[in-house]
């Protein structure tokens, strides 16, 4: 968890931008779960197999995880959100 500020971009670049990088990263946009343009928001869900090798043979197991990406554009009025 963690915030990244990126003052010169607008909340719309923001939201692009996460849009390529998912686009990018996943061979399908069906992690894509939920977005929203407009609140700037996209969850994605995805998993993936692992394999362990030990003496006592192959185990094997998943990793389910989401990703939330949360796009906002600060008011040079406020320093908050736009919605102050």
């Amino acid at each position: 968890t963690g915030v990244i500020e990126i003052p010169e971009l607008s909340k719309g670049e923001l939201y692009a931008n996460a849009k390529e990088w998912i686009s990018s990263n996943y061979k399908s946009s069906k992690v894509i779960k939920n977005e929203d343009h407009w609140d700037g928001v996209i969850n994605c869900k995805h998993m993936f197999q692992v394999f362990a090798v030990s003496k006592k043979g192959k185990k094997a197991g998943f990793v389910n995880y989401q990703l939330d990406l949360f796009s906002r554009a600060e008011s040079p009025i406020c320093g908050r959100e736009e919605s102050c």
